[in-house]
């Protein structure tokens, strides 16, 4: 794969990986089923199945599941993740007010999470009980807070738009649990929801919350 290229979503990035076919039915069926079933509710059995290969070639490409697992989960944080996150700060509104600015961020990043809906489900329930996942977590975290402090958001905040006393940190975390969360009751509420209403409703609890 070419590192410069930058792709919508896990699934067209994989599509465009040079790997064997094999292998990538293997990966293919390992994200459908850790989404639905979980890392530890799934056995390299059922991968097999629905990969329509033997359990031998999983082994052949990955020595334990929990190997498997790190090939899907590392890359999105390594480098799939930072591409888009460069793409996501890089396309952010400039000379934009706080409304504009977190409409835009909730709007394209919820997308983001329904185009990535199975990894992302398998990233946070084994951010929760993995260390190795953690770690590569926090490290692009830490990586990433060079390019957001040059965003916009650190305008709005020095133009007093956003209040002095939250630290980028606190406005990642505002943002992303008001996300996070949502996401997760459109994938589990047995509830008809209407999206286009709760994202605004979302977006004026944001400005409410950031604004001074």
């Amino acid at each position: 794969m070419n590192p410069e290229n930058i792709f919508t979503s896990y699934s067209d990035w994989l599509a465009h990986t040079e790997i064997p076919k094999g292998q990538r039915a293997v990966l293919e069926a390992s994200i459908d089923l850790f989404s639905k079933q979980g890392f530890d509710g799934t056995s390299t059995a059922q991968i097999a199945e629905q990969a329509g290969v033997s359990q031998g070639t999983i082994f052949k490409y990955y020595h334990t599941k929990q190997d498997l697992l790190q090939a899907i989960i590392t890359p999105v944080l390594q480098h799939l993740f930072p591409k888009m996150r460069d793409r996501f700060v890089g396309s952010l509104p400039e000379k934009a007010d706080l409304p504009t600015i977190i409409h835009f961020i909730v709007q394209d990043r919820f997308k983001f999470l329904q185009q990535n809906a199975e990894v992302v489900q398998i990233f946070v329930s084994e951010l929760l009980i993995s260390p190795q996942i953690r770690d590569v977590f926090n490290d692009l975290i830490k990586n990433s807070m060079p390019v957001f402090e040059e965003s916009p958001l650190t305008e709005l905040q020095s133009s007093g738009q956003i209040r002095q006393d939250l630290s980028l940190f606190d406005i990642g975390r505002t943002l992303i649990g008001q996300l996070i969360t949502y996401f997760f009751q459109t994938k589990f509420s047995s509830k008809q929801l209407n999206t286009a209403a709760d994202l605004a409703r979302i977006e004026s609890i944001l400005v409410a919350s950031l604004q001074p």
